[in-house]
């Protein structure tokens, strides 16, 4: 009896440990994935589709329209040339908030 008793203590003790590793993992944040998604052809409704937060980068570079109708169809690229801009420098912060390495 004592030994299906350390038994079933055992295995609850490994249940509860592995649930806890895996909640450290979670806390501590998934490591961000490349953004294969994220290219020059991107559009700038695409990048505020996935995340909002993106916004205030797009503004710092002059891109103020980013609510308007073509801002959803136009991409980053064609963005950056209609409104003079440097693309590579946009696409470098884009990938820097996304976390990509370059």
């Amino acid at each position: 009896m004592k030994v299906i008793s350390w038994i079933v203590i055992g295995l609850i003790a490994l249940i509860i440990g592995i649930g806890t590793v895996k909640n450290r993992k979670e806390k501590r944040g998934a490591p961000k994935e490349v953004c294969s998604w994220l290219t020059p052809q991107t559009t700038i409704g695409e990048l505020l589709r996935r995340d909002k937060r993106v916004q205030p980068i797009l503004q710092s570079f002059g891109l103020h329209c980013v609510g308007c109708a073509s801002a959803g169809m136009e991409s980053i690229e064609q963005a950056a040339m209609v409104h003079d801009l440097d693309g590579e420098a946009l696409m470098s912060a884009l990938r820097e908030f996304y976390g990509e390495k370059e």
